[in-house]
């Protein structure tokens, strides 16, 4: 989020005192407090980064006020981390007016909607940017700035929705984790858009049922949510006009940067030099203009737009729920699937007691792996987890599975627990390894990134 906490805090602080004056009704007001370790089981061979742990904390606070006529919702978000100051973030996950008129909603400010039924890839959700140094795993999200009307029908639920701002992701610093094999240098972020992150985006929606399925038909056109991260020379660096343009802006194309190797003749005269001592023999040379390349390079993200069709649909049969999340999305000029599909299914009281586990079974597809422009983790996959409520007094949950690459045989495995201390503490933990990385899976970058996170959530 490039360290705009300020100014989003700002916005909801004018928000708030604009609003105000017709807040007369009840509402309330809560807050959360939640220290975070981190606990890493390798070390990534870059002496920024090679630490074994890392601790952080997270506020939370907002409340939600209403009446008849109007619902507003602020909800403000900071952390503080140890180690990665780009995870010293502050965000307004939501500052939303809602104005209702019969079955008519008008909304406006920031706030986050969610799309999907699946567990492990939520692919019709674009919406809401990743907070992708809150948690790697897509479930937490950036405000958005938008306006939304809503109407709820006898056939369905329909939203329409503007996005007038872009909310660009922020990736690790140099002393955060997870690394990537190169940084990510977000200063030269590139649009395809003419008008950057200003560019305004439009969303639509149907949400109905129809007996035991329930359905979701929605459309985007805008800026994609993704990044594409092409490997390039960073501006500012000796090859980034080694195109021909400016070195203020990065330079996308390596080759243009690789110097034409040596006449014959000179090589044979340089490692004759050198067997005087009088130079560096031709391999020394090579090598050194190998490492400054190198030290030049950087991962730039690039946002594309693209235009997307989605379809979720849950089927639910006694315990059974199928599960479907597809999209044919248009972007550079291509035409990709993209899908999820599976089942969940629910035993209740297991052995005669109150524990009811579930059976979550998935696949995954991606098209755009076959697409050497894009970087797809899960574009054949299957995921098989299991999610247990205990139903106790302290709520106590666990959801856990694999992710299996079929091409590369390589497996992502997560646990999540959480469970109740008292009425105002949450312990929560989650693990997520890496195992059996294939040398062309784009996961392979994950596999010095296992973890272990326990966090304390507090409230009052």
């Amino acid at each position: 989020m490039k360290n705009s906490g300020t100014q989003w805090f700002g916005v909801a602080a004018l928000i708030a005192s604009a609003i105000a004056p017709i807040t007369s009704s009840a509402g309330g007001f809560e807050a959360s407090f939640t220290p975070e370790f981190t606990w890493y089981a390798a070390e990534t061979g870059n002496q920024e980064t090679d630490y074994s742990s890392n601790s952080s904390a997270a506020l939370t606070a907002g409340g939600s006020w209403g009446s008849s006529h109007h619902i507003i919702d602020i909800e403000l978000f900071g952390r503080q981390d140890e180690q990665d100051p780009n995870r010293s973030h502050a965000d307004v996950r939501e500052a939303l007016l809602t104005l209702v008129a019969s079955n008519f909603e008008l909304q406006a400010g920031i706030g986050r909607v969610f799309w999907g039924v699946t567990e492990a890839a939520h692919v019709v959700d674009v919406i809401n940017q990743d907070d992708y140094v809150e948690n790697v795993d897509g479930e937490d999200k950036l405000g958005q700035p938008m306006v939304a009307l809503k109407w709820y029908s006898p056939i369905g639920d329909f939203s329409a929705y503007a996005l007038p701002r872009f909310r660009e992701r922020t990736f690790a610093s140099e002393t955060g984790r997870p690394q990537l094999p190169l940084d990510v240098h977000e200063e030269d972020a590139q649009f395809e858009s003419a008008d950057g992150n200003k560019n305004t985006d439009y969303a639509f929606r149907w949400k109905g049922y129809i007996g035991s399925l329930d359905f979701g038909l929605s459309w985007f056109n805008g800026t994609a949510r993704d990044p594409r991260l092409v490997p390039c020379y960073r501006s500012g660096t000796t090859r980034a006009n080694a195109d021909g343009s400016s070195s203020d802006t990065p330079n996308c194309d390596l080759n243009s940067g690789i110097p034409n190797p040596p006449p014959g003749l000179f090589v044979l005269l340089n490692d004759t030099l050198a067997l005087f001592g009088l130079a560096q023999n031709s391999q020394q040379q090579a090598t050194q203009i190998e490492q400054e390349i190198i030290s030049e390079i950087s991962l730039v993200p690039h946002y594309d737009l693209m235009e997307q069709l989605g379809l979720d649909l849950q089927y639910t049969v006694g315990g059974t729920a199928l599960k479907l999340e597809a999209v044919r999305r248009t972007q550079l000029e291509q035409d990709f699937w993209i899908g999820d599909i599976g089942l969940e299914h629910t035993i209740s009281g297991i052995f005669r007691s109150d524990i009811d586990a579930s059976l979550v079974v998935e696949y995954l597809y991606d098209e755009r792996g076959e697409d050497e422009r894009f970087i797809s983790v899960f574009d054949d996959d299957v995921f098989v987890g299991s999610r247990i409520g205990v139903n106790n007094a302290a709520d106590t949950q666990f959801l856990g599975g694999v992710i299996i690459d079929r091409n590369h045989g390589s497996r992502l495995y997560s646990l999540e627990a959480s469970s109740r201390l008292n009425d105002s503490m949450l312990l929560s933990l989650e693990t997520r390894f890496v195992s059996n990385a294939g040398e062309d899976d784009p996961i392979k970058f994950s596999e010095n990134e296992d973890t272990v996170r326990v966090q304390l959530n507090c409230y009052f």
